[in-house]
């Protein structure tokens, strides 16, 4: 057996186990999405594709990859995955990579070159996360909803904080922007109602629409002589702001 097909093994809740053969190079999308009891699974060294949401809804605890991927995807759903062990040679976190991992909390390894879209979306358990050097965009959503993120350290290097990427991250307090970011896409800090403290970079062009929309907590904002646009309501409900 070279590849287990998507939805093989949809809603096998009696499942408690499984190993993955050796010679298995792809797990289809959702294959074993809603084995709810499914708390260990074994995985290939040779494996090099994991669909989307392959585990969803099952009781994983710890999952480690291997090697012979280089993509991380189908552990979205996976609401009580608390460890992950990541391999050097990975280098994407796919679109809904960690989507609903509730009680993950994770260090993302420096050879990380993209995180996707979704990827940590409704990860409530991480308070701390820096995003590596070499990756230039926050790409859509890829925070969204990470209720218990505090801080956020973002490299010098970085281009684009995309549409709805830190939307609903209530517990973040204030982040430090590089001056190398250009864009804030739509949405990117919607309603994150404890924002106090935001530094806008020098080489900041566009802020998006709805960027700090709800940002209660705000109270003054300097915009940077090189913006060109800033989107409708991008500070609506913003009723601190007393300068800008």
């Amino acid at each position: 057996i070279t590849e287990i097909g998507s939805y093989a093994f949809f809603g096998c809740k009696a499942l408690e186990s499984i190993t993955i053969p050796d010679g298995v190079k792809k797990i289809g999308d959702s294959s074993f999405s809603g084995c709810t009891n499914i708390q260990q699974i074994n995985l290939p060294e040779g494996l090099e594709n994991i669909g989307r949401f392959a585990f969803d809804g099952t009781s994983l605890e710890k999952v480690v990859l291997p090697k012979s991927l280089s993509k991380i995807e189908g552990l979205g759903g996976c609401k009580n995955l608390k460890y992950i062990e990541i391999p050097d040679n990975i280098t994407e976190i796919g679109d809904d990579a960690f989507s609903g991992c509730e009680k993950l909390n994770i260090e993302i390894p420096d050879n990380i070159t993209k995180i996707g879209s979704g990827a940590f979306l409704r990860c409530n358990a991480i308070e701390s996360i820096t995003i590596p050097k070499s990756v230039k965009k926050i790409e859509y959503g890829s925070f969204y909803g990470c209720e218990n993120l505090q801080q956020i350290n973002l490299p010098e290097g970085l281009e684009s904080i995309g549409d709805d990427a830190f939307r609903d991250c209530k517990g973040l307090e204030s982040i430090t922007i590089p001056e190398s970011v250009k864009e804030f896409g739509v949405r990117c800090f919607y309603f994150c109602e404890n924002l106090q403290q935001i530094n806008l970079p020098e080489g900041l062009e566009k802020i998006g629409t709805s960027a700090f929309e709800g940002c209660g907590a705000l109270e003054s904002i300097t915009i940077p002589e090189g913006v060109k646009k800033i989107g409708t309501s991008s500070f609506n409900g913003c009723t601190n702001i007393q300068q800008i």
